[in-house]
């Protein structure tokens, strides 16, 4: 099931425009950072791809595995979120239904997506810590084990 978040795009854009991660975003939307905030996850990942996207697929796969890894021993460890864009009638049903991401995912308007992303490079997965921090932006397919050893050397327990 695809959830209606129209709003996030632009805010995830304002985010992208800033540059390097690592940093507190000061224009990083209110409305996005309170929702991580309110997350009992230590970390979120949220993922953009496009059903026509040759390496998204493969990308859910190894969001799917990070997720199970990292999980494992504390299920608040990682949550992972998807937006897909790009998309024709039909498209994103079909991909969920092939790839099976065991992650929510949120419609979004490819009009505000195109501001977000004018490389149009896909996927592309943001990862932030608990408190709306962004400190990985990752361009094209990330591997499980990258996802793995960032939150497990970012994570001080």
């Amino acid at each position: 099931m695809v959830i209606t978040w129209l709003a996030i795009i632009p805010m995830i854009a304002s985010s992208l425009a800033q540059g390097g991660a690592g940093e507190p975003r000061p224009d990083f939307s209110a409305a996005l950072l309170d929702r991580l905030r309110e997350s009992p996850s230590a970390y979120v990942a949220v993922t953009l791809w496009s059903p026509q996207c040759s390496v998204c697929g493969e990308e859910v796969k190894e969001l799917n595995r990070a997720l199970e890894v990292l999980n494992a021993k504390d299920p608040e460890q990682l949550v992972a979120l998807g937006i897909p864009l790009y998309r024709r009638k039909g498209e994103i049903e079909a991909f969920l239904s092939h790839f099976k991401p065991n992650y929510p995912q949120i419609e979004a308007d490819s009009a505000l997506a195109t501001r977000a992303l004018p490389d149009h490079v896909l996927p592309r997965t943001l990862l932030f810590r608990r408190g709306g921090h962004l400190i990985r932006d990752w361009v094209g397919k990330v591997s499980a084990s990258e996802v793995i050893k960032t939150v497990q050397r970012k994570d001080p327990s």
